[in-house]
């Protein structure tokens, strides 16, 4: 087996929004800067799947509305209104990279949304693949050398060790297609491979187990946690509501900025949101949370209908989310009649609102010279959804700080023999092991182990969830084999996403309250006494991790949050 061995100043792992703003900025210093993508860069991952709407904030607007829209009692207010403008240059950036939106006279057309009501989205003309192309060619215009179809299986330390007491050095993978080992030495790494997810998942119906991007599986953050970095939002509970036939983006922005709450119908034919619904409480866990109601109480299922749109927003929605639409109307759906049928997601089953390293403002992880951005890390809790502008902005800030660390360091790190030889003997494993069992048998054991945590999480469910958990990882993913590189990327993604949903288990379990998309029948209340705080995980030993809680910093907060208790709205509509 061929290995090939490359040196970088900076090494960008990824290759959605939040890999190019990283590997673009970084250029941007004069450093060299190889990025290194598991599919292909402007095809892949979350970035090229978008629901084709951009947030940001443009001079004249009220910040007291973005700040009362965008934040939450767990993030940094602060800092987000910092950073409002940024969000503005972010936009600018798309647009100078070729990225095509709609326009009104001249100017960028704004919509609202899901979470703020006033004009705040622009709206991609060609939708997210052509947003993935731009960026693309504009990484290659700025000198980024890149690398496609080499998958990241773990992050080289200065010791040699995992978990490290030194810093990163480097990383080691392998390539999808040919087999071949790639062993990157570089004197910054910058992680933005996206969010966690259990990878190729089989569809359901109730429930959507199936997530997208389809090979989300968190693999960096899972060799960031192997590495010793300190995890952070890790309890991201229930996947939003998405189409349940379709491996496709949601596209509720772009579907309540046209239609309002009004979009969702039950099988009854009734539309059972409305827009009172929406000044009471309007965020996805909310959604998600009514959805569930009306299958639990037989009215399921439930969709959108967007019938009562006029024609030309209909063809802006298609303008706008092409894939969406396009899925929809090649399973024969008409949008001017049907409703698409639409399910809340299960427990663990994706970081929507981004999981992973925690970081500062500066893109820094807990451990030197390995920066995180996007989905893969918890944004800084700048807010809580992370969508396209924060994951621009959060590699925005690793792309400057990596350039000006390696600036500093005159020599190249040396790497580790052993460690190289570790993970390539690791990777490989399943090419040569005897009476294997198939990726799908595994795949669906973990379904039915998510299935069982639904409606809602309670201890019992947990704990029985993480000894199901358990038994996977320790009796069956040992016996996973690969016959060819193709199926040897599916069991490596499966063999790394495991370990993380049970670190997602364990803090679930942890969290003994009901917030947002983490919803406990036996502890239905919010909490703003006792967990006004960051749950954070870290590897401790080889065997062992370490979970403690942070208290929010009082000086986050311009919006300071309410003292008590308060019935989640789950339990209040459902009055369970």
């Amino acid at each position: 087996m061929a290995t090939h061995r490359i040196e970088t100043d900076v090494l960008v792992v990824g290759g959605g929004i939040a890999a190019v703003f990283a590997a673009c900025k970084a250029r941007e210093y004069g450093v060299d800067v190889m990025l290194v993508d598991k599919a292909h860069l402007g095809r892949s991952g979350c970035t090229a799947l978008a629901s084709g709407v951009n947030h940001f904030f443009q001079p004249g607007d009220d910040e007291d509305v973005w700040i009362r829209g965008e934040s939450n009692p767990q993030t940094n207010h602060r800092l987000f209104k910092e950073n409002l403008m940024r969000t503005y240059e972010v936009q600018k950036f798309l647009e100078r990279a070729g990225v095509k939106f709609v326009m009104d006279g001249g100017k960028v057309l704004r919509v609202g949304g899901a979470r703020l009501a006033v004009p705040h989205s622009s709206m991609m003309a060609e939708g997210g693949p052509q947003m993935g192309l731009a960026l693309r060619a504009e990484t290659l215009r700025q000198g980024v050398r890149v690398i496609n179809r080499v998958m990241i299986t773990g992050l080289l330390t200065s010791d040699g060790k995992l978990p490290t007491q030194g810093r990163v050095v480097g990383a080691v993978g392998f390539h999808a297609r040919t087999g071949e080992s790639y062993v990157f030495r570089a004197k910054a790494v910058i992680m933005c491979t996206g969010p966690y997810g259990i990878p190729y998942h089989r569809a359901e119906t109730t429930y959507v187990t199936r997530s997208m991007p389809i090979d989300a599986s968190g693999e960096g953050i899972h060799a960031m946690w192997e590495a010793g970095a300190v995890l952070g939002k890790m309890e991201i509970g229930i996947k939003s509501p998405s189409p349940i036939e379709f491996d496709c983006a949601p596209a509720l922005e772009m579907l309540t900025a046209l239609g309002g709450h009004t979009i969702w119908v039950n099988r009854l034919g009734h539309r059972f949101l409305t827009e009172e619904f929406r000044k009471k409480d309007f965020g996805r866990s909310a959604v998600a949370s009514a959805i569930l109601k009306e299958y639990l109480e037989g009215r399921g299922p439930v969709g959108i209908n967007v019938s009562h749109l006029r024609p030309d927003e209909r063809r802006l929605l298609k303008q706008v989310v092409p894939i969406v639409v396009g899925n929809f109307e090649s399973a024969g759906y008409d949008l001017a009649r049907d409703t698409v049928p639409y399910s809340v997601g299960v427990p663990a089953g994706k970081g929507v609102s981004g999981a992973g390293a925690r970081i500062n403002e500066r893109g820094e992880t807990s451990i030197a010279a390995l920066y995180a951005a996007g989905n893969c890390s918890d944004g800084a809790y700048i807010c809580l959804g992370q969508t396209l502008y924060v994951c621009g902005l959060t590699g925005w800030w690793a792309g400057e700080s990596a350039a000006k660390w390696v600036r500093t360091e005159m020599k190249m790190p040396e790497v580790s023999a052993d460690q190289v030889a570790l993970y390539e003997q690791r990777y490989s494993e399943p090419r040569s092991v005897k009476d294997p069992l198939a990726f799908e048998e595994v795949r669906d054991q973990v379904a039915e182990i998510q299935l069982g945590l639904t409606p809602t999480l309670n201890a019992r469910n947990l704990g029985a969830a993480l000894d199901r958990l358990d038994s996977v990882i320790e009796e069956k993913l040992p016996k996973l084999g690969a016959s060819d590189p193709r199926r040897l990327a599916r069991v490596n993604a499966i063999k790394v996403s495991l370990p993380i949903m049970r670190l997602v288990l364990q803090i679930m379990e942890h969290r003994k309250e009901s917030r947002g998309n983490l919803i406990r029948d036996d502890h239905p209340f919010t909490d703003n006494d006792e967990w006004l705080v960051h749950t954070v995980i870290q590897r401790a030993t080889e065997r062992e991790s370490r979970l403690w809680d942070i208290p929010v910093p009082e000086d986050w907060w311009i919006l300071r949050p309410p003292k008590g208790k308060f019935l989640h709205p789950y339990f209040q509509e459902t009055g369970k």
